[in-house]
């Protein structure tokens, strides 16, 4: 019987703990940046996203980011919480990216 609960005590700690890892992953970041290429500016992008629990919408938005530099565009690479997303002017490209769930 003394097994039992020690085995029950560790899957309530790892229940404990997933959800709040899943609630902190869930309040999402509140980052922006810029990427500027090394060359000549071709054109101007913003990249929105929404990191969702497990940052993988911040994933991909940051390769595209990545591609986009490379090809001389001036990246604006920010999550939907940042706050200042309220000017859309003067960009050549919008992503907007949002988490896929459940399959």
């Amino acid at each position: 019987m003394h097994i039992w609960t020690i085995l029950g005590i560790v899957i309530g700690v790892i229940i404990l703990v997933s959800v709040v890892v899943w609630l902190v992953g869930y309040s999402g970041s509140s980052d922006s940046e810029i990427l500027k290429p090394d060359g000549t500016i071709t054109g101007k992008a913003l990249i929105v996203y929404d990191p969702g629990l497990s940052g993988g919408t911040k994933t991909a938005a940051t390769y595209m980011a990545e591609d986009l530099k490379s090809k001389g565009y001036e990246v604006k690479l920010a999550s939907v919480k940042s706050g200042n997303l309220s000017d859309l002017s003067g960009y050549n490209f919008l992503i907007c990216g949002k988490p896929y769930l459940w399959g």
